[in-house]
């Protein structure tokens, strides 16, 4: 635990009274602050009517929360005056004297800081104040709060701070008190809320005992809520009634003592959401298992943070608004609503209420309406042509789709505002390409070829490379050209990128490798058992997995297991397998919990921003599904009608699908892009 001590040595002299003389009394007043144990220190003083000498020391504190403590005050106030003795003391500790008349209403204040925090008119550090009325009081009790800073010296929370960047954006950060595990970053849990009162001494609605963190009904003020994931935590502000108001994109980092989890947002959210003054304080609770214990930051109240000072309002209109681009040069959290994706587009806050009624299909390239005839022609819209395209990825700024020609054996490319249509690659190495996905970075598209193997191809002049596999088929983790697959399907990368998830179908395991180091591994299943158990690892059992998605977070992978007719989950960090929805049987049983959905030959998947609804192609059923994630996971058709094929334009179920295969979905949630194998086109819908 990091504390700082502070000594009052008072020293009152005699005064003459009724001819009479009084020897000099010593008084002693300690304050210990911060209070991390939530106990309050005494301060014993004794009645005189004399001046007062006092003598204080205060002991070094250094590496607070990643704050030095190098500057202090030391203050008394109140008849007489005011004296201030400001110091910087050194790692044995300082002693500083002030002189101050005893009487009513004396005030003491003590006032530390990290001057090397304070470019930006933003105090970092603790203060302690108390009135004393010398005549009366014999005891007082002094409690310390924090400036802007939140610490303790658990591993599990150790710090919480908030700072101003720059005049347009605003920084909060978690710190951990050690470097955390997959798991732990996985189950994390943490709530920072927000009071704009500025007078709080305890810790309000924010409830260690609570299984949630939080308590019921209406909360002192808005907050935010960190939740975790491998890639990176997730996080919404909520208002004090508990309802979303805005999306964040967080990101995990390090410092000197473990890992933390930093959120940037814009000026205008900061007033918006929290405090047009920008001033308030602030308590966190946190936990690494997502349930009770919670660990509380700062145990003792609330943390004080004024940024008034800070805002530039010449930059405003470089916050944008919703539907635009936005700049993730500061970090993403710059749309006025929703939340700025990786590649920097904002997003709606919400999940799209997606239904049969206002899911508009049309055609974006491939053969006009009605017409399916395959070939290979480049050009714009429906002068493009193609022959069985399997799957269709996006870059990460969504303007570019790039489709898997399978029996031209060719990556085309789909410029989508313009629907211009042209060939990245084909021949040679290309044979029957099947599954594709861009890198995070919007340089390379990785495919699985017909051959087992796994290539990549640069987007900017399509040079194509043996990423991973060998022609022969197999089931051998290693390096590269050592590793081995059979039938590689579906291509899915993790939002940092570091990591390529695949479904070997014909294995039926899921795979995954480093990038770029092309270490291949097995996560889940084992080679050449099919079957329908879930479990953890090995002991899980796929038949036939073809297509996979993968959460905002890199928390979970959920997939298509075309065998079996279901949709399975995979908790990235363990392995561990269950069962999402489908029953097994072949069906298209609509607008019931997933477990009691049918699908028939599940194909493309895909997750929206949100993380809050899933996409599914219904291959043999002709259909479009959609999976609520939360709640009961109640499975919908959103386009296409159950064992009708066709190839007609419309909204919702008045539109036809012939087996409808591969699934991309744009940035922002809007706009799904349809591969069909047996249509020989792609298709778009737009979820308005």
């Amino acid at each position: 635990m990091q504390w700082i001590v502070i000594c009052f040595f008072v020293l009152l002299a005699g005064c003459g009274g009724g001819g009479g003389g009084s020897n000099p009394a010593v008084v002693t007043a300690s304050i210990t602050y911060p209070s991390i144990s939530g106990s309050s220190a005494s301060v014993s003083v004794a009645t005189s009517k004399a001046s007062v000498s006092t003598s204080s020391t205060v002991s070094a504190a250094t590496n607070v929360a990643t704050a030095t403590i190098n500057s202090c005050s030391l203050s008394a106030a109140g008849l007489g005056g005011t004296t201030t003795e400001s110091f910087t003391f050194n790692s044995s500790g300082n002693t500083v004297k002030i002189n101050a008349l005893a009487g009513f209403d004396k005030t003491f204040s003590a006032t530390c800081s990290d001057t090397s925090e304070t470019t930006r008119g933003i105090d970092v550090g603790y203060f302690a104040t108390k009135t004393i009325d010398f005549f009366r009081d014999t005891t007082t009790s002094i409690t310390g709060q924090y400036l802007n800073l939140a610490s303790d010296a658990s591993d599990t929370l150790s710090f919480a701070r908030i700072n101003q960047e720059n005049g347009t954006q605003t920084k909060i950060t978690l710190g951990f008190g050690s470097t955390l595990t997959a798991a732990q970053k996985n189950a994390l849990r943490c709530i920072w809320e927000w009071d704009n009162s500025a007078n709080r001494t305890s810790l309000g609605v924010i409830d260690v005992a609570n299984s949630n963190g939080l308590t019921t009904g209406t909360k002192s003020g808005p907050y935010i809520l960190i939740t975790g994931g491998t890639d990176r935590p997730d996080a919404f502000f909520y208002n004090s009634s508990g309802t979303q108001t805005m999306r964040m994109n967080p990101s995990w980092s390090t410092h000197s003592g473990g890992t933390t989890a930093v959120m940037t947002f814009g000026i205008t959210q900061m007033k918006n959401i929290i405090d047009s003054n920008e001033a308030g304080q602030f308590a966190v609770a946190c936990s690494l298992t997502g349930t009770t214990p919670y660990d509380l930051a700062p145990d003792s109240g609330y943390a004080q943070f004024n940024l008034s000072g800070n805002t530039n309002t010449s930059d405003v209109a470089s916050l944008i608004s919703n539907g635009a681009s936005c700049s993730t040069a500061r970090n993403g959290e710059t749309c006025t609503s929703g939340f700025c994706v990786g590649s920097g587009i904002c997003t709606a806050l919400t999940a799209q209420n997606i239904n049969s009624s206002n899911a508009v299909v049309t055609n974006l390239a491939g053969p006009a309406a009605g017409t399916t005839t395959a070939g290979s022609s480049n050009g714009t819209g429906s002068a493009a042509s193609f022959d069985t395209p399997l799957d269709n990825c996006l870059t990460p700024d969504g303007t570019k789709l790039f489709v898997m020609d399978r029996a031209n054996n060719a990556v085309r490319q789909i410029v989508v505002a313009t629907t211009v249509v042209t060939t990245l690659a084909s021949g040679g190495t290309i044979t029957a390409p099947q599954g594709c996905a861009v890198d995070p970075a919007g340089t390379l598209v990785y495919i699985t070829n017909g051959d087992n193997r796994i290539l990549t191809i640069t987007i900017s002049g399509g040079t194509v490379a043996v990423f991973a596999g060998q022609q022969d088929p197999g089931s051998t983790n290693g390096t590269g050209t050592s590793a081995s697959f059979n039938g590689p399907f579906g291509l899915t990368f993790n939002a940092s990128g570091d990591t390529l998830y695949i479904a070997d179908r014909d294995n039926a395991i899921i795979r995954k490798s480093t990038v770029p180091g092309a270490v291949v591994t097995t996560l889940a299943g084992t080679a050449g058992s099919t079957g329908t158990t879930d479990g953890t690892g090995s002991s899980a059992r796929f038949n036939t997995p073809n297509f996979i998605a993968i959460d905002s977070t890199g928390t979970n992978l959920y997939l298509t297991d075309d065998g079996n007719n279901r949709i399975r989950k995979i908790v990235a960090a363990s392995g561990v397998v269950t069962t999402l929805a489908g029953t097994g049987t072949a069906g298209s049983a609509d607008n019931v919990v997933g477990t009691s959905a049918t699908f028939s030959e599940p194909a493309g998947i895909k997750i929206d921003p949100t993380d809050s609804l899933l996409y599914v192609n219904n291959m043999a059923g002709h259909t479009i599904r959609k999976i609520e994630l939360s709640g009961t996971n109640t499975v919908t058709t959103i386009a296409g009608a159950a064992g009708s094929a066709s190839d007609t334009n419309g909204t919702g179920t008045a539109a036809r699908f012939s087996s409808p295969t591969g699934l991309a979905i744009s940035p922002t949630g809007a706009t799904l892009y349809i591969a069909e194998q047996t249509n020989n086109k792609i298709r778009q819908i737009n979820l308005p």
